[in-house]
């Protein structure tokens, strides 16, 4: 028997929301632009309930509101805070990559909604960890925004660093006063992150391109 998940079955099982962009006329929901995360479960975490009972081989997939980039968006250098906005997204992912390479802290804890604050307070208040960071984010020749989906009310944006697959990132954000920013609320979520793990692991498609 072929095990595999339907996307109305995974809906069901991580209370995924349906897909939210209204339909234009004559198009269904079920029509909408979706992304399509799929892998071995012995790619996945042993833990989380949906890969647990599984045989190594068998696929598990998440489907999500959202719509991948082809090709990828290549975030546009930002290089003041004043350049930066979080009108999008996407915007604020640029903004995000901007302050970690000029390792500015009030730019950092401006790009985070302001109730992560206590779990951020040492990465921006950290000489050190700020030098550790810029190292790294200065290495990185480009960021390119392969994806953005949907879960619950937050946007989450796949990204990449150098094209790289296993330089893939999900970054959470939510829409707050002024625009998007980002957040660890979803830090402990179970479909979060096994779709970190599917997309630097496994595939990722467009459904209803």
């Amino acid at each position: 028997m072929n095990r595999r998940l339907t996307s109305a079955a995974l809906a069901a099982l991580v209370g995924l929301l349906p897909v939210i962009v209204t339909p234009s006329v004559g198009r269904s929901a079920e029509e909408d632009p979706a992304i399509a995360f799929r892998a071995k479960a012995s790619l996945l975490p042993s833990e989380a309930s949906m890969v647990k009972g599984k045989s190594p081989e068998e696929i598990v997939e998440i489907i999500l509101p959202g719509r991948v980039y082809e090709p990828p968006i290549k975030v546009a250098p930002v290089k003041t805070r004043r350049e930066a906005n979080w009108k999008t997204p996407e915007q604020a992912s640029a903004s995000d990559f901007a302050a970690f390479r000029a390792a500015d802290p009030e730019w950092l804890r401006e790009n985070f909604v302001e109730e992560d604050y206590p779990q951020i307070k040492r990465m921006v208040e950290d000489p050190n960890m700020r030098r550790l960071n810029q190292r790294t984010y200065a290495g990185y020749g480009e960021k390119a925004i392969v994806a953005r989906g949907l879960y619950k009310e937050y946007a989450l944006v796949f990204a990449q660093y150098d094209r790289v697959v296993e330089r893939g990132v999900v970054e959470v954000y939510q829409k707050v006063k002024g625009g998007w920013k980002r957040t660890h609320a979803l830090a402990q979520d179970e479909t979060i992150a096994l779709v970190q793990s599917m997309f630097r692991r496994g595939e990722v498609k467009p459904v209803n391109p």
